[in-house]
């Protein structure tokens, strides 16, 4: 942080002499967010000033890029993201800009879950929610997409390592889904979208969303519990995202007598605990 900080007064002084004498440069608002930054995350000790710090980062458009506390950006209003979820049979999308104001959503059905109803499914959501706003070429180039889902994800290249959805005693309306093992989902997403994509397990990114603009302000550990089709968790120490298999659901806690789950166990928290197993 010492470095960080050393770099941009540097920076400020090369600035204010390429300026030459007689003029002064107003500070920059880089050096502004680092000491912010320094002084929520405790690297800076001075009780006083923390509050009315958390306070400003909250009401301020900053975007964290990466891990809190290593790097962090001030995004425009004219950078965009798109954020769609699947749950069985269905999608949500959403529309947000780099101030983080939502300006649009969108949900469509699906016809069913093979992977290629749903990478065009994905497809015409995006062009939906990009309809809504008025885009330029060059607004185009900065707009990302974020796709959750359900699965464990290896989110590094976008691969979900496996989707099987076969909930107990199932009413007659849901299907199995069951997908071979090791889609690469991002990249066939960026194929069909033709934007940066970002695929991620549902429970990491509602922990990710509460350690950036969050929960993550307040306290540098916490866990996640989403209880939806199934059940989902995750884990932040350290104001970072547990390195490690957080697959809750698959915990088996009725060894003995429970039902069989979708992953080949008997009696797992998903098959009682998530809304298809009540």
């Amino acid at each position: 942080h010492r470095r960080i900080v050393q770099l941009l007064m540097d920076l400020e002084e090369a600035e204010q002499r390429a300026m030459g004498p007689g003029r002064q440069k107003a500070p920059s608002a880089g050096l502004e967010i680092v000491t912010d930054l320094l002084l929520v995350t405790g690297r800076v000790a001075d009780p006083a000033l923390t509050d009315a710090v958390r306070k400003r980062l909250r009401e301020s458009f900053l975007l964290f890029a990466g891990s809190p506390a290593v790097k962090m950006t001030a995004a425009p209003a004219d950078i965009f993201t798109l954020g769609i979820e699947l749950v069985p049979r269905e999608m949500a999308g959403v529309l947000i800009d780099g101030r983080g104001r939502r300006l649009a959503t969108r949900q469509l059905a699906l016809k069913d879950m093979e992977m290629e109803t749903v990478v065009s499914g994905a497809a015409s959501l995006v062009a939906a929610l990009r309809a809504d706003i008025p885009w330029s070429d060059t607004v185009n180039q900065r707009a990302a997409l974020g796709f959750q889902l359900g699965a464990p994800v290896a989110s590094e290249g976008g691969v979900v390592l496996f989707y099987h959805k076969a909930p107990p005693d199932p009413p007659g309306s849901v299907r199995e889904v069951n997908w071979p093992d090791r889609q690469p989902l991002g990249t066939l997403l960026e194929q069909a979208t033709r934007m940066p994509v970002v695929v991620e397990n549902d429970a990491n990114a509602y922990a990710a969303y509460e350690l950036w603009f969050g929960t993550g302000l307040e306290v540098p550990r916490f866990a996640i519990v989403l209880i939806r089709e199934g059940v989902g968790g995750s884990l932040v120490v350290g104001h970072q995202l547990f390195d490690g298999p957080m697959e809750l659901g698959n915990l088996s806690v009725l060894p003995e007598k429970g039902r069989a789950c979708d992953c080949g166990s008997i009696g797992c928290l998903e098959t009682t605990g998530g809304i298809h197993g009540i």
